[in-house]
């Protein structure tokens, strides 16, 4: 099992408010691109050799997803060599909460919790902005220049 590993990071991509209430002991809270790229950033050398593991509160859609784009975040779209080891947690907090409590502090409180509504609703808009802003980004394409001789 992965968790048996001693040079390990857990990554919790659940909302902020998922995170407070319960997480893996010692995980990172990273729920959006921006703070991805900050925590893990691909231009200096290698940071460590430790395994990260990302996981959600089922790890089907925010891990996945987070730990993709860290994967593919090398030059030109290439394989990250600063981070070799990535995995995704299968079945997510929600069955680490259950089958290793004591690898957890904290409960489990559900994504879609009502108590929660607004906040969810502001990490959502939050996330829409980041991939808005991407979009917009004035990228060249050389493909379609004429070389000038």
């Amino acid at each position: 099992m992965i968790l048996e590993k001693k040079d390990l990071i857990p990554v919790d991509c659940r909302f902020p408010y998922e995170f407070r209430a319960g997480k893996i002991k010692n995980a990172v809270n990273v729920w959006n691109q921006n703070l991805l790229e900050k925590l893990f950033p691909q231009n200096r050398p290698k940071v460590t050799s430790a395994a990260l593991v990302f996981y959600c509160e089922f790890s089907e859609k925010r891990a996945p997803a987070l730990a993709e784009q860290l994967k593919r975040s090398g030059p030109f779209g290439g394989i990250n060599v600063n981070y070799p080891e990535i995995y995704v947690l299968e079945g997510g907090f929600s069955t680490i909460r259950t089958l290793c409590p004591d690898r957890c502090e904290g409960v489990h409180v559900s994504m879609t919790d009502k108590m929660f509504f607004e906040e969810r609703k502001e990490c959502h808009h939050i996330i829409n902005e980041i991939k808005q802003r991407r979009r917009k980004c004035n990228c060249v394409d050389f493909t379609k220049m004429r070389l000038s001789e």
